[in-house]
């Protein structure tokens, strides 16, 4: 037999993780630029085709002609078209797949007609994509080297520094130092797995992110302000909204980094006692921790949980009556009774109730945080959370500045301006810059034409109360104070109080 020398065996084990960690950076260097192939893949393929686009339609066509500014005019017909009426399913009906299905659904973001995402949104989409995916390469890279150089790194002499803190896994030497590498391989397991489920989570509340953008910038383009702002408001721009607009970008991406770290870590040690308490022990043939705990303790848990089903049986066949179509308390002296006997025990389910309510609330929040449009504060004092903040000063911009039915509008008079104009005054006013309102024509227009462009500006402002704040008249009458003075005057009444001064 050979006689040992640990200098040898250190010199090969330090060759060993060095290739490790060789093989590890050079393939991190090759996937860390991976989204930036993949951008500039897109860009080649993009820019060519938009070349050839504007080349065969720029001659025939102005620019707000483009078909990509067609949605104006689709969001503008879908708002005038007549709902046609739907069958109301009530969700108690539903079943179990059915209802799995509409939850699956609204993870998954849908395009609609008529609507467009606010290019800010792509833009802040794109980079949280990015910056999930070299974050996980970031983890992985980062410490899955190190667990492996432990794991080439260990040696005979563990098992004497295990029965050091009284820990005595095997007789023989051997077989310790293979216990401790498969030990040391679960946790690098646990590692990847937990990193997999937290990209996994992040990306899933990202795709329900957008499916909330849309609804909710529907809603403050409708005029529904309590759906973000939990009150009635005016939508204005204001500096605060501004500089929470420029910061969307960057909040998001911080908060992605940061709750995906947060994941992680809790993910980690979730798999770890998983693994540590039931797989391995299962897998080795040994009597699980679990199993030890409740034949200590099951005298405590099955008194907890028949009180608990006595409770259930008694409401439902001593203290509940069914009297027609309603259930009706009854033996009320008994319900009394009962109640002041079982209170020690619901005492203590309520001692376990309110653990289970911390790890629910805390894993909720930790798998929530990521979303900028969910606030983890009660909804009363969503305020003081900057993520929220952010998020809705983001959208009060949005429904505020790009309004489809106000760039419809302009869509329709610059299209009629060029349709009455020649194509050499075309090309002269778009040097000058077109103007929006037109000049004072000799043509007059009938009654009839006046009362049908007052019904369709009735219909708009009632469809879009926010763009009320627009029109010249609101303006004016902000400026003169009287909206200030008076804060019960609402949106519809000032469109209808408007309409009728005009008829």
């Amino acid at each position: 037999m050979l006689p040992y020398h640990p200098s040898v065996n250190h010199q090969a084990t330090k060759l060993a993780a060095g290739e490790y960690l060789h093989q590890w950076y050079k393939y991190y260097s090759l996937l860390r630029s991976l989204p930036q192939l993949l951008c500039l893949a897109f860009l080649s393929l993009i820019y060519p085709l938009l070349l050839l686009r504007s080349s065969g339609t720029s001659g025939n066509l102005p620019w707000h002609r483009c078909p990509a500014n067609q949605y104006y005019t689709d969001y503008l017909k879908i708002i005038l078209k007549k709902n046609s009426p739907r069958n109301s399913v009530s969700t108690d009906r539903l079943s179990l797949w059915s209802r799995i299905e509409r939850l699956m659904r609204s993870y998954i973001y849908v395009p609609m007609k008529g609507f467009r995402i606010p290019t800010k949104l792509v833009v802040s989409l794109t980079v949280a994509i990015v910056s999930i995916y070299q974050f996980a390469l970031l983890l992985v890279v980062y410490a899955v080297p190190t667990l492996e150089k432990m794991r080439a790194g260990v040696q005979e002499q563990i098992s004497y520094v295990l029965e050091g803190f009284g820990v005595n896994l095997s007789e023989s030497r051997s077989e310790v130092l293979n216990i401790v590498k498969y030990y040391i391989w679960v946790v690098e397991v646990c590692y990847v797995s937990a990193v997999g489920v937290s990209c996994t989570f992040t990306l899933s509340m990202l795709m329900r992110s957008m499916v909330l953008h849309r609804e909710n910038l529907q809603a403050l383009r409708r005029g529904d302000t309590q759906k973000v702002f939990n009150q009635k408001r005016h939508i204005r721009p204001s500096h605060s909204a501004i500089v929470y607009w420029m910061s969307f970008t960057s909040y998001q991406a911080a908060f992605i980094c940061l709750g995906l770290l947060i994941q992680q870590v809790v993910f980690f040690i979730c798999f770890l006692l998983f693994a540590f308490l039931i797989v391995v022990p299962v897998l080795q043939g040994h009597k699980l921790l679990v199993f030890r705990v409740l034949e200590n303790m099951w005298p405590f848990w099955l008194t907890l949980i028949l009180v608990v089903l006595i409770q259930y049986l008694l409401a439902r066949f001593l203290f509940l009556q069914k009297d027609g179509k309603h259930l009706d308390i009854t033996n009320r002296r008994s319900l009394y009774i009962f109640t002041y006997l079982l209170f020690t025990f619901n005492v203590l389910i309520g001692v376990i109730a309110g653990v289970w309510r911390v790890v629910f609330t805390a894993l909720y929040n930790i798998v929530h945080f990521c979303r900028l449009d969910l606030s983890l504060i009660n909804r009363g004092a969503e305020f003081l959370d900057p993520g929220y903040r952010c998020y809705s000063s983001f959208l009060e911009v949005e429904a505020g500045q790009s309004h489809p039915v106000m760039k419809a509008f302009c869509f329709l008079i610059l299209q009629s301006q060029c349709s009455g104009r020649s194509c050499s005054d075309n090309g002269k006013s778009v040097e000058e810059g077109i103007q929006l309102v037109p000049h004072h024509q000799n043509a007059k227009t009938t009654r009839s034409k006046r009362a049908l462009a007052r019904w369709c500006l009735m219909y708009t402002l009632l469809n879009n109360p926010s763009l009320v704040n627009c029109r010249r008249s609101a303006t004016d009458v902000i400026t003169n104070g009287e909206l200030k003075g008076s804060s019960k005057l609402s949106t519809d009444s000032f469109v209808k109080s408007e309409l009728c001064e005009k008829a």
